[in-house]
């Protein structure tokens, strides 16, 4: 591939304000993670948040890049009522570092990738807790990973960079979303009813009482997650960060334990937990019939 010079515009722009950390920094980190972090994200349209005057200021969400995306670019046209949207792709390090520069500070990926945008080829548990106490979002992981291995699924695990864990499950993309979020719903389901007392799938936030809410909302199409390795728009500048599942006995794991400073050298010394999660897709077929008789 030519190479793309992405020119940095105002690069000394201060968007953590509390951390005195600049767009320079923010392009930096994603062209340094970029070998790591695009294999993540190659198809998959994006919706991202943009922060122009920094964090501290009110940003926006945006999808539709039809106007402004550069002709090398990867996108994605696709189909909403009443026309069409143009998302971007993130399939090269330069088109990270074009995205930073629009002050792109958090990526958000659909769980479908360009050429079968209707068949998911990930499910995503995203563990919300309803106060501080991480250790029940940590129980509530694992509780999800014990059924999905009784499943026959692989899991895994990421820290979000806000609040919770997200366990995902890498998928053959040969089902439709409504069979994936049935799925999803049906074992977030199981977990609930292993300790109700901690966990629930109430969707108000006002009936779980201080539970682990099991969201399985992003299931769904053009429905998106947060980015492996996507940074938060939040004080301290926390990463998305794929975990090894041992790591989640870790003292002092947060939902915001890692940070833009953190993941260069952390990638540095291991290599990352889902490198090879594409290898280790499943049908849903036989765990759909598996489910169907645990729940039984």
């Amino acid at each position: 591939m030519p190479r793309i010079e992405v020119e940095i515009t105002h690069p000394d722009k201060v968007l953590f304000a509390a951390d005195g950390i600049t767009k320079r920094e923010l392009v930096d980190y994603y062209s340094d993670i970029a070998d790591t972090m695009l294999p993540h994200l190659k198809g998959r349209p994006l919706t991202v948040q943009r922060f122009p005057q920094g964090i501290d200021q009110q940003g926006f969400v945006q999808q539709d890049f039809a106007d402004s995306l550069p002709d090398w670019m990867g996108r994605v046209e696709v189909t909403k009522e009443g026309g069409t949207v143009v998302h971007a792709l993130a399939e090269r390090r330069e088109a990270l570092r074009w995205l930073a520069n629009q002050n792109c500070i958090t990526l958000h990926a659909w769980q479908s990738r360009q050429g079968r945008l209707d068949n998911p080829d990930r499910l995503v548990f995203d563990l919300d807790p309803s106060d501080s106490d991480f250790t029940v979002v940590r129980a509530t992981a694992r509780a999800v990973a014990e059924v999905l291995d009784d499943l026959g699924l692989a899991r895994y695990v990421q820290t979000t960079g806000s609040r919770g864990l997200h366990v995902v499950v890498p998928l053959r993309a040969d089902t439709d979303f409504d069979t994936a979020r049935q799925f999803a719903r049906d074992v977030a389901e199981v977990v609930v009813a292993d300790d109700a007392a901690h966990r629930t799938v109430e969707v108000r936030k006002d009936k779980r009482d201080g539970r682990v809410y099991l969201d399985v909302m992003r299931n769904a199409y053009a429905q998106t997650a947060v980015a492996p390795y996507s940074v938060r728009a939040r004080p301290g500048a926390p990463v998305a960060t794929p975990l090894e599942w041992d790591e989640l006995e870790s003292r002092g794991l947060r939902a915001d334990r890692f940070t833009i400073r953190d993941i260069p050298k952390r990638l540095a010394g291991q290599r990352d937990p889902w490198a090879d999660m594409s290898r280790h897709s499943r049908s849903l077929t036989g765990p759909l019939q598996r489910l169907a008789k645990l729940r039984a």
